[in-house]
Order: structure tokens, then C-alpha cells, then sequence
């Protein structure tokens, strides 16, 4: 990340948040670690708002063990409240709590809502937090992380690797290789063959229920700053045109992709899959769970899906238990006529955890990064697997076992899920570690399923790899998106002439302005010659 030059104008931010931490400074790490009654630790309370690791299953109960640990050992009163994982709806909820001074003592945010509540003199800086967790720091809080999250040399959030990058090119494209088989078709090979495959999958009933209730493709928007228009599930079609991704990070063509002929016949061949039928028509509609739900329940043949998502027991038990004798495989995207191809772009991308002021100035820092620590330390365990003997088992050489009495409490059924709901808050990535986290099963048919395999797989595939950067204005972004999504769903009418129009209203509300900044970003990380 190129500092925050762009955050010049409000140095004051800074300045106000050094004033407020001196200020507070006699107090702030005191009065939470005050004894309580007969020299017994005082119960403090604490807030966390967080973003689920499973988005399909609720909160952790109750009654979760995990929280009288957390009261026995260290005297914290836990208060965990799920975040949407649509990043707007996330940060109109945080903005709508500062505002209200509502905010919880720690929180999930994006950067640029990191960015506008440190302005606003909001969240403190986390520089002090480090020294109070070494081993947390030196696994998770590295140089570039915490740059990450720096305004003018002050750590203003815990910043860790979002799940796209801390296992990187997780996500792959994949086909029902029993429909195939059942229809006599070769795998797919280019765009055209995939195109083709997609009617087969639509019209020629490859479930065999004579019911018309298939469709060849199934996605839904996902966009982020790097893969932003339709979003990510859609990029391996744009992939075979070499217009994934909002940029082309060619060192001698770096621009946006939207400025690309190549991209208008992207388009012109996603909106030639709407109105021949072959995309699920709710794919406009969907959201992340009901694209899921979706694909388990049979409704289309090709996705581009997450390696967890698709392939761990949890998740993938509906599907099995629907069709036992289905069968998804990881293929290559397609390729183009230029010979092309891409899964999607591979970018180090953040994810930030910001602390409210009002718990610096109430002096919780200390019993909040000696959470933090015993999570990743001393309770990783039964944050990543659940309860040893009740979620899981522990085997001879430190092995995990999901083999447990009561199957349905194993920490790979879906009924364990909603336990699991802070595994990001300890990931560690070692290949042993992973191992242990991605344990191989039997499906119901006797085959076996290797989520790791499926992982390497996915990674083996074409992808273009780009950095991080940051979004448009929010005005300028709706206009973007919502402009692509009109022209495939014949909002708008899809013509070179209309769309070249588009690209031009983008550029007089900012768009070129910002293409230049991130240019200029672009030229120290290597992409610009």
C-alpha cells in the first residue's frame, strides 16, 4: 500500500487522536485491571462485532463453552453480535453506530470506514495493543499489516489478511462432471465449449427428473474494488476475453479493463447467456447464501465457488445428501479465442479489526489484547475445532480426529458450525496446520473428498495477480455497477455506441481522476513501466 498521502489534508486526525491519547494516558491502563471483591479479577465487559466464518449458520449459543472460559480465566464478559458480510450494509450499520456513539469496543470494518472514523476521532490507535501480545503480533500483526492500517504513522487497526489472500487463489471453477457424463460431453475446453455445454445443462434435462429446472451457470454479484462490475463470480468468463478483474495489470497496458474492446464483447457474451436462459435467472437476485443453497440443491452445472465452500463436510452435506451420486470437479477456465484464461486476480487484500476510543478511554486495552492473545495462544484449539472430546478428539502425535460419540457435534457437521464463527480471528496457514483443518471424509457414495487436494488444484490454475488499492467514490462506484448490470439485464441497450456513452459518463463523474491515482500507485509496486 502506498502510505496515505491521500490523507494529508486530514493530518488534524492525527494530531487530535496524540492530544486525546496523551490526555487519557494516567488512566487508560488502569481502571479496567482494578481487583474486584476479595481481590478477585472485576468482570469487564466486552463487545466484539465480527463477520461469521460460516455465512449460512448463526451465532455461537448461549450457553458456548467458550464464554465461561473466557469469564473463569480472564474475567471477561464476552458480547459477540454477526455482522452482513455485504460490505455496504456493514459499514451504513458502523457509521449509523458511531453517529449514535453506539460503536462496540472492537469491530470489523473496511479500510476506507477505518479511514472515516479515525477523521472523526472515533476508533484509537492500536500501536500500544502489540507489546501486550507477542505471540498474536509476530503470527498475524507483521510489517505489512500493519502499514496496512497506518494514517501518517499511527496504527489505527489490527489489520489481517482476508480469506482470499491468507490462503490465496482459493476459489476455482467447477463443473458437474455426473451431468456431463450423463449427457456425453467432453469437459469444456474454450468459451464456445462452455457456452455449448451451458444450453446442454439447460435444455437436455442432465438430471434426469424431465423436469425443466437446470441451468447451465450459476453466479451471483460479488464485486470488490479488484474485481469490481459483476464481481468475482463472473471473472473466468471475462478471464477468456483478458479483461478479468477492474484493471489489466500488463506493465505496458495498465488501465482499466472497462476501456478495453475486449471488454464490451465480455459483456455482449454474458448478456448472450441471459437471454438465451443458460444463467440461472436469479443470479441478479442472489445473495451469497441463496447462491449456495442454490447449487446444493441442484439448480445449475458450472460456478465458480470457494474451495471451503464447496469441498468441507459441513458445507457440501446437502448437496450429498441430495444427490449422493453427484459429482463437482475442478476444471480450467475457459479459454478465449486469443487463448486467455483466468479463475480471477490474485491481490493481497485486508480485512480490519478497529477499537472503539471509548474503551481506551475506559482503560479495557489490556484485558482486550489479553483476549486476543489467549484466543490465538492458549484457546486456539477450541476456536478453530470446538470442545476436545464433545466437537473433536485428540489423537496420539497431536492428530485431530472428527470422529467423536455424537457425529452430529463433530466439528465437520453442519450442525458445529455455528460453534466455529471466530476461526478467523486465530488462522495460521502452515501445511501441516491446513491438514488439520481440512481432514479428508467419505461421501455417501464411498468416495473420498480431500478439501486440501481441491485447494491445490484451484491455486494450479491461471490467475492474474494485482495489488491493492483503493475503491472509487461510492457515487462513482454505484454508477459503475449499476450501469454493467443494466446492460446485461437490457436495462440498458447493449451497443458499442451506447456502451462507449457509458464510459464516458463514468470518466465526466471521476472515473478517469481515479484511474490516474491508482496509475500512480501502480508504477512503485511494478505494474507500470
Amino acid at each position: 500500500m502506498k502510505g496515505f498521502h491521500f490523507f494529508g489534508k486530514h493530518r488534524n486526525v492525527c494530531r487530535i487522536a496524540r492530544i486525546a491519547l496523551v490526555a487519557a494516558s494516567s488512566l487508560a491502563f488502569l481502571s479496567c485491571e482494578n481487583s474486584g471483591v476479595n481481590g478477585q479479577q472485576k468482570l469487564v465487559k466486552l463487545e466484539m462485532w465480527y463477520v461469521p466464518s460460516q455465512s449460512e449458520a448463526g451465532e455461537p449459543p448461549a450457553d458456548w463453552f467458550l464464554y465461561e472460559r473466557l469469564r473463569n480465566e480472564l474475567g471477561i464478559d464476552l458480547i459477540l453480535h454477526a455482522l452482513p458480510y455485504d460490505q455496504k450494509e456493514m459499514e451504513m450499520i458502523i457509521m449509523q453506530a458511531a453517529k449514535t456513539n453506539s460503536l462496540p469496543d472492537i469491530f470489523r470494518c473496511s479500510h476506507s470506514t477505518m479511514l472515516e472514523l479515525a477523521k472523526q476521532n472515533k476508533i484509537t490507535s492500536v500501536d500500544k495493543m502489540f507489546p501486550l501480545m507477542p505471540q498474536r503480533t509476530k503470527g498475524i500483526y507483521t510489517e505489512s499489516a500493519k502499514r496496512a492500517a497506518q494514517i501518517d504513522g499511527m496504527t489505527f487497526a489490527l489489520a489481517y489478511p482476508s480469506s482470499n489472500t491468507s490462503v490465496p487463489k482459493n476459489d476455482g471453477v467447477l463443473i458437474r462432471k455426473d451431468w456431463l457424463d450423463k449427457l456425453n460431453l467432453p469437459i469444456p475446453k474454450t468459451i464456445d465449449d462452455f457456452y455449448n455445454v451451458m444450453l446442454a445443462f439447460t435444455f437436455n434435462d442432465p438430471d434426469g427428473n424431465h423436469k425443466d429446472d437446470t441451468y447451465g451457470f450459476g453466479a451471483y454479484i460479488e464485486a470488490n474494488v479488484q474485481e469490481d462490475g459483476l464481481g468475482k463470480r463472473f471473472s473466468p468468463i471475462f478471464g477468456a476475453f483478458g479483461v478479468c478483474g477492474t484493471f489489466n495489470y500488463d506493465r505496458e497496458h495498465f488501465a482499466l479493463n472497462i476501456r478495453d474492446d475486449k471488454f464490451f464483447d465480455a459483456m455482449t457474451f454474458v448478456r448472450k447467456m441471459v437471454t438465451s436462459k443458460v444463467i440461472d435467472p436469479n443470479w441478479s437476485a442472489y445473495k451469497k447464501d441463496d447462491f449456495r443453497d442454490a447449487w446444493k440443491s441442484g439448480r445449475f452445472g458450472i460456478m465458480r465457488e470457494n474451495f471451503g465452500a464447496y469441498s468441507l463436510k459441513s458445507n457440501y452435506k446437502p448437496f450429498d445428501d441430495n444427490f449422493p451420486d453427484g459429482e463437482w470437479i475442478v476444471i480450467d477456465p475457459p479459454k478465449g479465442a486469443d487463448g486467455k484464461s483466468a479463475v480471477g486476480t490474485n491481490t493481497q487484500t485486508w480485512n480490519f479489526l478497529a477499537v472503539n476510543k471509548r474503551t481506551y478511554e475506559l482503560g479495557k486495552i489490556p484485558r482486550l489484547a489479553k483476549m486476543l492473545e489467549w484466543m490465538y495462544t492458549d484457546a486456539y484449539m477450541d476456536i478453530w475445532y470446538g470442545q476436545e472430546g464433545v466437537n473433536y478428539n485428540l489423537l496420539e502425535g497431536g492428530k485431530i480426529s472428527d470422529k467423536v460419540a455424537d457425529e452430529k457435534k463433530s466439528y465437520t457437521a453442519v450442525e458445529s458450525k455455528n460453534l466455529l464463527q471466530l476461526r478467523w480471528i486465530v488462522d495460521r496457514y502452515s501445511d501441516e496446520q491446513l491438514r488439520e483443518r481440512y481432514p479428508l471424509w467419505t461421501k455417501n457414495n464411498g468416495q473420498t473428498m480431500d478439501s486440501l487436494e481441491i485447494l491445490k488444484q484451484m491455486q494450479s490454475k491461471p490467475w492474474i495477480d494485482g495489488f491493492s488499492f483503493e475503491k472509487m467514490d461510492d457515487n462513482l462506484q454505484k454508477l459503475y455497477r449499476n450501469g454493467i448490470k443494466d446492460f446485461i439485464l437490457g436495462y440498458r441497450n447493449l451497443t458499442k455506441e451506447n456502451w462507449d456513452a457509458f464510459v464516458k459518463e463514468l470518466d465526466a463523474k471521476g472515473l478517469s481522476e481515479w484511474e490516474e491515482k491508482i496509475k500512480e500507485e501502480a508504477k512503485p509496486k511494478g505494474f507500470m513501466s
